[in-house]
């Protein structure tokens, strides 16, 4: 249950700008904490593995002219061919690509990451959320150091308990952080003031104009600009259909590097396990 309405005056401008300013703070706060994993999730799903794929093509691909370049550059100084020299240059390359290699990693993580969220995802009671956000959009009047600066020592002790009940949507919780919250304010004598001067007007309406400014920016960023075209099956098979293409090129530059690399080791007399640590 919510608890008792706080004893400040209502309605008055600076209410109702703080009340702006706070749906506006919860809008972000769900892009962030809901909306973008979702998205991200559906993003790998769709297109991760074929990401993935091509990015560890690349890297082979990289390797794989490194290895060329560094032999040729050998031969062409009649400099020997050992198989020392042959592991000190491979492990050069894995050291080059090593930046490549993390990127490689990275992706593969956020893709094992994506596959498990998706297999957890259950999809929240309507009526829960709209509880959620109401809830949300109070506390954030109360609590928010832009809303509400004087209450910094409440933001502190409830607000990392608040973010977490509104991204497992927990509708009980959150509620009940709302009553405790209205209850400590209520026990102050400032309370919560309801100034409205011009200053503190112009405070909050710079403070929306901000923030307004920020979720908008928010939305073109990704994950969030793609959630139209995640929901386009023709640009997601585009997409698709792009990296596959890439992929085959990838793999035929791949063969290439290869075949030569193999033809420049036959003439030394090399055969292919005294290269060492060849990817």
């Amino acid at each position: 249950m919510y608890a008792s309405p706080i004893s400040v005056q209502v309605n008055s401008p600076a209410d109702a700008l703080r009340g702006e300013l706070s749906a506006i703070i919860e809008s972000i706060d769900e892009l962030q904490t809901r909306v973008a994993p979702q998205l991200e999730a559906r993003y790998q799903a769709a297109l991760g593995r074929l990401e993935l794929q091509l990015l560890s093509l690349q890297i082979e691909v990289q390797a794989a002219r490194r290895q060329l370049e560094l032999l040729q550059s050998r031969l062409n100084r009649g400099e020997p061919v050992t198989a020392e020299w042959l592991a000190g240059m491979n492990a050069q390359i894995a050291a080059e690509l090593g930046e490549w290699q993390q990127k490689r990693e990275t992706a593969a993580q956020a893709l094992s990451a994506a596959q498990k969220f998706l297999a957890g995802l259950s999809t929240a009671d309507a009526d829960e959320v709209k509880r959620v956000k109401t809830a949300y959009r109070r506390l954030a009047r109360y609590l928010h150091p832009d809303a509400s600066p004087e209450n910094s020592d409440l933001f502190e002790r409830y607000w990392p308990v608040v973010q977490d009940a509104y991204l497992q949507i927990d509708a009980a919780l959150i509620e009940a952080l709302l009553h405790l919250v209205a209850h400590a304010i209520n026990e102050r004598t400032d309370k919560l003031p309801a100034i409205d001067s011009d200053i503190e007007l112009d405070r909050l309406r710079g403070l929306i104009a901000t923030q307004a400014e920020r979720l908008a920016r928010l939305k073109t960023q990704a994950p969030f600009c793609y959630a139209a075209q995640l929901g386009d099956e023709t640009w997601v098979a585009t997409r698709q259909a792009a990296l596959e293409a890439a992929i085959v090129g990838e793999s035929e530059r791949l063969a290439h590097f290869v075949i030569r690399h193999s033809e420049l080791m036959a003439l030394l007399g090399i055969s292919p396990v005294a290269k060492g640590g060849d990817d």
